[in-house]
C-alpha cells in the first residue's frame, strides 16, 4: 500500500547532459523533498550537467515502482537508459517547473487537473451530441425499414391480386381454370 508524502515529494527524471561524464545520456529517477534547484545542484556535483526532464508527486514506493518497472533499462546506481518504454513514460509525467519550495501546495497540479476536467467535460459533450446523431439515425433508419416493408408487403399483395386476376380471366375468357392452361 502506498503511503502519501507531504505535497513537497516528487519523483524526478533528470538527463545527464554532460558528456564528460559516466552517465552522459542517461536518465536518473530519484525523489526530493527539496527544492529541486538544491537537488540539482547535488546531482551536478556528483555527475554533471542534468536536465529535468519531468516529474511526478510522489508517495513513498513511487521511485522503487518505478525502478522496478525499469529495471532492465538500469545502468547504475538511479541511472537508466533512455529507451522506448521509459520515453513513452516520460510522456506522461509534469513537464512544467517542478515545486521550487519545501511548501509547495500542488497549485499547479490543480491547475493540470482542472484543464483536463474541462477536457473531459468538453469531450463528453461532444459524445454526448454523437450519441443523439446516432439514436437519431437509428430512428431514421428504422422508420425508412418500417416504410420498406410496408412497400413489399403491398408489393406482395399487388403480386396475389394479379395473380387472382389473371386465373379469372383465364376461367372467363377460356372457360378452363388457370393451371389447365399452363400445362
Amino acid at each position: 500500500m502506498a503511503t502519501t508524502l507531504p505535497d513537497n515529494y516528487i519523483v524526478y527524471f533528470a538527463k545527464c547532459v554532460d558528456k564528460a561524464s559516466d552517465v552522459y545520456g542517461l536518465v536518473k529517477i530519484g525523489c526530493t523533498t527539496n527544492r529541486w534547484s538544491k537537488r540539482r545542484a547535488a546531482i551536478q556535483r556528483q555527475y554533471g550537467e542534468v536536465e529535468l526532464l519531468g516529474w511526478l508527486g510522489g508517495y513513498l514506493d513511487a521511485e522503487a515502482e518505478l525502478h522496478k518497472r525499469f529495471a532492465r533499462y538500469r545502468t547504475v546506481d538511479e541511472w537508466f537508459e533512455l529507451e522506448r518504454p521509459l520515453i513513452q513514460f516520460l510522456r506522461t509525467v509534469n513537464t512544467y517547473p517542478p515545486p521550487s519550495t519545501a511548501g509547495y501546495n500542488k497549485a499547479a497540479e490543480k491547475q493540470q487537473e482542472l484543464e483536463d476536467l474541462a477536457e473531459l467535460k468538453v469531450a463528453e459533450a461532444k459524445l454526448a451530441n454523437l450519441e443523439r446523431q446516432l439514436h437519431e439515425v437509428v430512428r431514421e433508419t428504422n422508420v425508412a425499414y418500417g416504410k420498406l416493408e410496408y412497400a413489399q408487403k403491398l408489393r406482395d399483395d399487388l403480386n396475389e391480386e394479379k395473380t387472382l386476376l389473371i386465373k379469372q380471366v383465364a376461367l372467363l375468357e377460356f372457360g378452363v381454370p388457370y393451371e389447365y392452361l399452363l400445362s
